[in-house]
């Protein structure tokens, strides 16, 4: 469920760290959570010819298929440009679209 956060523009490293900090006191009172462990964040984003490098600070394969979906379609939300390469713990998780 798409839950807006602060205002103004947001980059590609803020999104993995709020998804990795969990939801506010707010939404968890609205039963909202994340699938994102908080050792995902740092991470950094970078702008490729398909899409968006993400490279997390945990291990990619451990993600649960929930996990990937919440960052990838976050990050699509506030980019729009095609997929998202997921990397971290020597794996990665190529050209991940948002379903």
């Amino acid at each position: 469920m798409p839950v807006g956060r602060p205002e103004g523009s947001l980059s590609g490293f803020d999104v993995v760290a709020l998804l990795a900090q969990g939801p506010t006191n707010a939404e968890q009172a609205r039963s909202l959570s994340t699938e994102v462990p908080f050792d995902a964040a740092p991470a950094t984003v970078d702008r490729v010819a398909n899409g968006l490098d993400v490279n997390l600070s945990s291990d990619v394969s451990q993600l649960s298929g929930a996990a990937v979906q919440q960052i990838v379609c976050t990050l699509l939300a506030v980019q729009p440009v095609g997929t998202v390469n997921l990397r971290g713990g020597g794996r990665s998780l190529e050209l991940q679209k948002c379903a």
